[in-house]
């Protein structure tokens, strides 16, 4: 068969040093070897830190030679049999020259035989016949390799080697089945593009790049379902530096999110001191909301939707029957389902001969249950799990879930056994465990309101004795000498609830007291995303509509049953109020006493102050 000759569209770059519009860009390199510009129009410069303003460029960023002026030039390219073996006819082009690659829609079956000829920076195959990328080390200037389209199957850890300026890989709707750990190596990648293809596993290296500042990577519409591994077993706190970068899953079902593949160790709620930058889109995403996922439901709301992708409300729970098909969205803001996000724990669970226990990891509420109950036991067992890092009876076990280690209090249910004495070794699970809780209701109200004064101080008050709740009013129990803020938080943490009275005017900037009650509402929001408070409750008082602060967050605790409007109900707000403060703390006369010397205190220190001044 006679050879064929294509004309291939081949563009030079001269030597030429001036950037066009030079004022318009930064140099910038994210591992000196790269040479990038980045965008001022980007505004990237305007991120909070150093490491967001990289994130920006990672993905804005363009190489010198995408912004020299140059002009296409012709050359052949020979197709030397009909397997799509093919060469570059000899030409006078320059060797220092930058070249741009293109053949698409051909019977390309590998690259050209002396492509190491030319100092290539772009290189664009796609709608071809390639079945591997081939020996290409030799193109060291490369910086964009796309191979859509192809019938590509394996990526190794070896196909990138030596391609140190390479930026942007894009593989999509090839065959891959199967790729090695860490196929980048050292070489500092920009953005990956693997979508449609049909892995089965995937290595957590291949997404989450430990210590590179990245754009980021896509493996949307993978056609198979993907198990995520962790061969290299690098996590988030054993290895210094951090991890960057935004990741889309979308349309594919994974057994976990690549984080908690390298979050096991960590507290999660510390996330964003690890994975500072970068979003996932994880849309139609089905969750096994096991103890696991629950960990990350004490991020902050930010943090939260930032790991989980803005379209996390589209994603559900498969797992377990309890909570299948509810949302995520949902299943952040309502408690009471957190609770069912658990994990049995296998190993160091205690059994003795008939006394055998179950153990099960609860996140939401730092709690590992061992349950002993009814089981013919003679005694506390000897060992737990894992308790608290401050805790008397820390254990050197290790449970089948690594990242509960000395971070949970250990709840122990030893009822209907057969114990007749107890150990002194034991009398850390007598205690009641109740945090740091010591007032059951935080309310926060605008104090200006002669009517919702009286409302608080009286009506309600009287209401919240007779149920046996105690209550943390700012105007009456501040503490004196102590400014508003350290008030607001110091007293805000004791309290189990925060009941927040909206009523018109209370935020607007006009009113004095409109600083403060912000302040509240942000922290009790904070807190209660960190189960550190356990309910808010949002009353509206009046039908006039107040100013919409945190207008998203209010509707939300409305939507899970934590919101009350008095104008226009006609069942009680006693019966809500009871029906959500449902638990309350048992507070002894010592801790009344001791609070009646606090006060005492601080009066005394007051005054002193006052007569020194004076």
């Amino acid at each position: 068969m006679a050879n064929k000759i294509f004309l291939l569209l081949i563009s030079l770059t001269s030597n030429i040093t001036c950037i066009h519009g030079s004022n318009g860009y930064s140099h910038w390199s994210p591992d000196g070897i790269k040479d990038l510009w980045c965008p001022k129009s980007s505004n990237c410069n305007a991120e909070p830190s150093p490491i967001h303003i990289d994130h920006c460029c990672a993905c804005d960023a363009l190489p010198e030679w995408e912004m020299l002026n140059y002009s296409p030039q012709y050359l052949s390219l020979e197709i030397t049999n009909v397997k799509g073996s093919s060469r570059l006819i000899q030409n006078t082009v320059p060797t220092n020259n930058r070249i741009t690659f293109i053949h698409t829609n051909g019977i390309l079956s590998m690259f050209p035989e002396n492509v190491c000829n030319f100092s290539i920076v772009y290189v664009d195959v796609s709608w071809n016949q390639l079945r591997s990328v081939g020996n290409i080390t030799c193109l060291t200037e490369l910086d964009t390799l796309i191979m859509k389209n192809n019938k590509v199957t394996y990526i190794s850890n070896q196909t990138f080697v030596g391609l140190t300026k390479l930026r942007i890989v894009d593989f999509s709707y090839n065959l891959i089945s199967k790729m090695d750990y860490n196929i980048f190596g050292s070489i500092h990648i920009m953005t990956f593009t693997f979508e449609g293809n049909y892995l089965a596993k995937l290595d957590v290296s291949n997404v989450l790049i430990a210590n590179k500042t990245i754009c980021g990577g896509s493996y949307a519409n993978n056609r198979n379902p993907i198990e995520m591994t962790n061969i290299g077993q690098k996590f988030l706190g054993e290895v210094s530096g951090f991890i960057c970068g935004d990741s889309d899953f979308s349309n594919v079902s994974i057994n976990e999110h690549p984080i908690f593949t390298v979050s096991e160790k960590i507290d999660q709620r510390t996330i964003g001191q690890y994975a500072p930058c970068g979003k996932g889109r994880y849309s139609g995403l089905a969750y096994d909301c096991d103890c696991k996922v629950a960990e990350f439901f004490h991020l902050q709301y930010y943090e939260f939707s930032r790991i989980y992708s803005k379209e996390y409300s589209e994603s559900h729970c498969r797992s377990p029957s309890i909570l299948e098909n509810i949302r995520i969205e949902d299943l952040y803001f309502n408690q009471t389902l957190r609770d069912y996000m658990t994990c049995d724990i296998i190993d160091s669970c205690p059994t003795i001969g008939d006394c055998k226990c179950e153990c099960t990891a609860q996140p939401n509420q730092f709690a590992i249950i061992v349950n002993c109950s009814n089981q013919s036991c003679t005694d506390f067992p000897a060992t737990v799990p894992t308790v608290l890092n401050d805790s008397p009876l820390k254990s050197d076990a290790f449970s089948t879930i690594p990242d509960v280690i000395l971070k949970h209090d250990i709840i122990l249910d030893m009822g209907h056994n057969q114990i007749s004495n107890v150990h002194p070794r034991h009398a850390y699970f007598l205690k009641k465990n109740q945090k740091s809780w010591e007032t059951d209701v935080y309310i926060s109200f605008d104090d200006e309101s002669l009517e919702i004064r009286y409302f608080v101080l009286v009506i309600l008050e009287q209401f919240f004795k007779r149920k046996k709740l105690t209550t943390y009013i700012p105007c009456r129990d501040a503490w004196l000498g102590r400014n508003e803020e350290d008030n607001i938080k110091c007293n805000m943490n004791k309290c189990k609830y925060c009941l927040v009275i909206q009523s018109s005017g209370m935020y607007d900037s006009d009113n004095t007291g409109a600083i403060k009650r912000r302040m509240e509402y942000k922290l009790a929001w904070n807190l209660f995303t960190k189960n550190k408070i356990k309910k808010i409750l949002i009353l509206t008082f009046d039908s006039k509509t107040p100013q919409q602060f945190q207008s998203s967050r209010s509707r939300a605790l409305f939507r899970f049953g934590l919101g009350f409007v008095v104008p226009n109900r006609t069942n009680s707000l006693y019966d809500k109020i009871v029906l959500t403060f449902d638990e309350p703390l048992i507070v002894n006369s010592k801790y009344k006493l001791q609070r009646s010397k606090q006060i005492q205190n601080s009066l005394w220190k007051n005054k002193t102050q006052t007569d020194v001044t004076t």
